[in-house]
């Protein structure tokens, strides 16, 4: 019970830690847009940075998540037909 404790502390720890440097990366490219406004290249520069840290930030959620267990079709519910066939109503 030790070790799995520690290993879930290390990984809130480690977890934390990127949260963290999510924040700081966030609030850094608030002051770059701040800094940039009215010049239009440093501003294509930073929506092309932003662009690519937003994939990576989603890419590393998605292969950190797990998936729900996907749930089978629901059945038609069958519909009653006579010996002939024919659909009783």
């Amino acid at each position: 019970m030790k070790l799995v404790l520690e290993r879930l502390t290390q990984a809130v720890a480690d977890c934390k830690s990127t949260v963290d440097s999510a924040i700081t990366l966030i609030q850094g490219l608030v002051e770059k847009l701040q800094e940039a406004q009215g010049d239009p290249a440093a501003m294509h520069s930073l929506i092309t940075e932003l662009d690519a840290i937003t994939q990576t930030l989603a890419d590393a959620v998605a292969a950190n998540t797990e998936t729900p267990a996907e749930e089978p079709p629901a059945e038609e519910p069958e519909t009653p037909v006579d010996f002939g066939g024919n659909v009783i109503s």
